[in-house]
């Protein structure tokens, strides 16, 4: 007699047309007891055979084609877009699994999935029915009964062994003889690692896992590469899951970050800032034009005094606004160089961006000497100082034309520089001026004025 090994042999009628009928009558209560004999597939597999009706915290199918009346594309992309976060859900499709007489003759059973499903907090359930549809499954009434019956759809009392089963790695199947299959067989809509974290037993594979060594490596050389390329490392750390945000070894992947941005200083390359200050009168919308002029990048707003004003300064800020502030260390923020905000012995935040616009109500000469900059040299003259900031800024102020529409006047353009890096920086100009005008010609501002007259007691 032939030995016919108990995987998932094919059940008679199986090719059969749909019947125009649902799978709700299939038995909702049949129970048996697997564990031993030819069915076993891992140790203490008890397993209860359930109805469409009922639900789960953990369910297990098996089927063929003719129960993806959508198509296997279908059931594979309603797995792979199914919220992890809600359930887990392997399958595997076995398509090289064969049958023997016991010595000679082989041959290759029929090919069948196999999907595992489990809710990812005990205190969920959902019926078995509603998995079905939505993994795009359906056993038919009246001619796969037999196939529901016969561990088409139970329970699963052991989560990570019946994992394991699935590629045939356990005692069992390995003494068996079974075909075996690899992990990056499985269709899931957990990631390798989290499959492999499933198989070892976790149930939260995102929380509570350890970091291997070789994934510690490769957030330390993310952190660092990140820092070169000045790059937000506040960002990234909340995307990260919580296993890495928790880990200790942080503090060191942070420091690599920090050893990237100082390589990258050190390294002194040049960057063509644009410097623009602009002089009006208080409540004329020169800031709020600037900050339009500068939209989808990322800007950092100082305005209000204070010592710390950059502390907020991030690497990857592309523009600096200064509204009626000071600016300390003036000389370096506006260099052609990635700069560093304050010279202070620690925590001096670094810039790489290439916008540093300032709108005042001063001019730009008291400006510069509010700032710490000396204008004048001993016999009275410009300083070199100020001969130095007046090139490295287009100096501009507010101008109402015959309509009295305000627009960005250039008195003074910059001329630091080669002729090249001069006529980039005028096109950043005007591309600038454009957006400004744009915002400051519809500006109109608000009264600060407010009515109390209907409150105040006489």
């Amino acid at each position: 007699m032939a030995e016919i090994k108990n995987d998932a042999p094919a059940v008679a009628g199986q090719s059969a047309p749909y019947p125009e009928t649902s799978v709700d009558s299939i038995p909702q209560n049949q129970t048996v007891n697997q564990g031993g004999g030819t069915n076993k597939r891992f140790k203490r597999d008890k397993t209860k055979i359930l109805g469409i009706h009922q639900k789960v915290y953990a369910v297990a199918f098996k089927f063929y084609d003719e129960q993806l009346p959508w198509g296997e594309q279908a059931f594979i992309d309603a797995i792979r877009n199914s919220d992890p976060r809600i359930a887990q859900v392997l399958a595997i499709k076995h398509y090289r699994d064969t049958v023997t007489d016991g010595i000679w003759a082989v041959s290759i059973v029929k090919p069948h999935w196999h999907t595992i499903v489990r809710m990812t907090s005990r205190n969920r359930s959902m019926r078995v029915g509603t998995i079905l549809d939505a993994l795009r499954i359906r056993y038919r009434q009246g001619v796969d009964d037999r196939l529901w019956q016969e561990h088409g759809v139970e329970t699963i009392g052991d989560f990570a062994g019946y994992a394991v089963y699935l590629t045939h790695e356990t005692e069992e199947a390995i003494r068996d003889a079974k075909e075996r299959y690899e992990v990056s067989e499985f269709i899931s809509n957990l990631s390798i690692e989290e499959i492999e974290q499933v198989r070892a037993g976790y149930t939260r594979v995102s929380e509570k896992r350890k970091l291997s060594q070789d994934e510690l490596v490769a957030l330390d050389k993310e952190a660092f590469d990140m820092g070169y390329a000045m790059k937000n490392f506040d960002c990234w750390y909340n995307e990260q899951p919580f296993v890495v945000r928790s880990n200790a070894k942080m503090k060191v992947i942070k420091e690599s970050y920090d050893r990237g941005v100082k390589v990258r200083v050190d390294e002194h390359q040049e960057i063509n800032r644009l410097c623009v200050f602009i002089q009006g009168d208080t409540n004329t919308g020169k800031t709020y034009a600037a900050k339009k002029a500068l939209e989808g990048k990322r800007v950092l707003s100082v305005g209000g005094g204070g010592t710390g004003k950059f502390d907020l300064l991030r690497a990857d800020h592309e523009a600096i606004v200064i509204d009626d502030d000071v600016c300390p260390n003036l000389l370096n923020m506006t260099d052609n160089y990635i700069c560093r905000a304050y010279k202070r012995n620690s925590n001096n935040p670094v810039w790489s961006g290439r916008y540093f616009v300032v709108t005042s109500n001063l001019t730009f000469e008291e400006w510069l000497g509010a700032s710490g900059i000396g204008t004048k040299d001993f016999y009275g003259g410009p300083s070199t100082h100020y001969k130095a900031m007046l090139s490295r800024f287009f100096v501009c102020r507010l101008k109402a034309d015959a309509n009295g529409v305000n627009h960005l006047a250039l008195i003074s353009p910059s001329t630091r520089g080669s002729a090249d890096e001069q006529i980039k920086r005028a096109d950043m100009f005007m591309d600038f001026k454009r957006k400004f005008d744009a915002t400051i010609s519809g500006y109109s501002p608000r009264s600060n004025k407010v009515d109390f007259s209907a409150i105040i007691e006489p």
